[in-house]
């Protein structure tokens, strides 16, 4: 290269302000561009050890995956942030999900966020159109496990209705009055099962079963309950965490009462967070095969649980997460939420 031209290079990027070295190397640059970016962990840590002019670069070049919320923006100048690398996350970083309002339908079709509630249970259900999407690790999530992989299409070929909440221990309590049955034994996190308006946890795959059978539905299959918890978003999650979901990082060790997070734009609460959720399907590895309706396998030994609870940390609670537990299995994380059909008011 001509040496005029270097010298010119060298200048431009000196008026950059960047440093010549963060100018030069990227770490991210490496990785496949899905798993450039940074999530939030990674972000603050990445703030925290490096100069403001070299985190703006990295920022820039590598993206950021998660929302800029205010907690974000406080967490990232308590880190060491200065206004350009606030402002460079705010460029780049997806932006929160609005939730709309439900818009008109064709007659005789059912729209999208409609909430019909089910007199039996006293909850309410929230219609989710069909639609397909990508199961599986989000691109750009650099904390997926093996079990998230590897990523496949899935189409849900008709719409169904989902619990807008997981289900109560009011709601529970309601079920095994009417089918002569007893309440689990109550969590220490809920002695004598006070707390109404919180997640009934303790409850195994068939309490949850049996539960959602009696109301005339049935558990989600693993492939609509990422599906409805994704809400037509590609991210890790569905919005900034803190408003979202109740993790170890806000809930101070304990499930609270649903519905005090931001829904998704499905407009379901506590997808992620709070609770475990029981689904459906036996456990079984993915494939790179396209699907349409999974239903998973015929049998099996554990039963797929989603969306993390309010034990574990951010870098745990996202949209692809799973895990799974022997269908007698029971905890105090861990609760459910139906879904299925639902006549008109």
């Amino acid at each position: 290269m001509p040496r005029s031209i270097s010298v010119a290079i060298i200048v431009l990027l000196m008026c950059s302000g960047i440093p010549l070295a963060a100018q030069v190397t990227a770490p991210c640059l490496d990785r496949p561009p899905e798993d450039r970016p940074y999530n939030r962990d990674h972000l603050l840590d990445m703030v925290k050890s490096q100069t403001p002019h070299r985190a703006e670069y990295l920022i820039r070049t590598c993206g950021v995956n998660s929302p800029l919320s205010s907690q974000l923006e406080s967490d990232l100048r308590q880190a060491g942030a200065d206004a350009n690398v606030i402002a460079a996350v705010r460029e780049v970083a997806p932006k929160p999900v609005v939730v709309e309002k439900p818009k008109p339908s064709p007659e005789g079709q059912t729209a999208q966020g409609q909430v019909r509630e089910n007199p039996k249970e006293g909850l309410k259900y929230v219609f989710i159109p069909p639609g397909t999407f990508r199961m599986g690790c989000s691109p750009g999530d650099n904390g997926c496990s093996m079990v998230e992989k590897p990523a496949h299409e899935v189409r849900i070929s008709k719409g169904f209705w989902m619990e807008q909440t997981d289900v109560t221990v009011e709601a529970y309590k309601r079920y095994v009055s009417a089918a002569g049955g007893s309440m689990p034994k109550p969590p220490f996190t809920n002695r004598g099962w006070k707390e109404k308006s919180v997640p009934v946890t303790m409850v195994s795959w068939n309490d949850a079963h049996g539960y959602c059978g009696w109301a005339g539905m049935r558990l989600p299959t693993e492939a609509e309950w990422e599906y409805a918890a994704r809400a037509r978003s590609t991210h890790q999650v569905y919005g900034d965490l803190d408003a979202i979901a109740w993790y170890s990082e806000n809930a101070s060790g304990r499930p609270h009462k649903v519905a005090q997070k931001l829904p998704n734009a499905f407009r379901l609460h506590d997808m992620l967070g709070n609770v475990w959720q029981w689904t459906a399907d036996w456990y079984e590895d993915y494939t790179e095969t396209a699907d349409v309706d999974p239903q998973g396998p015929q049998a099996g030994d554990s039963r797929v649980l989603r969306g993390g609870s309010c034990y574990n940390n951010s870098s745990i609670v996202r949209a692809s997460l799973r895990g799974r537990n022997a269908p007698t299995g029971s905890s105090f994380f861990l609760g459910f939420r139906c879904a299925g059909e639902i006549g008109g008011p």
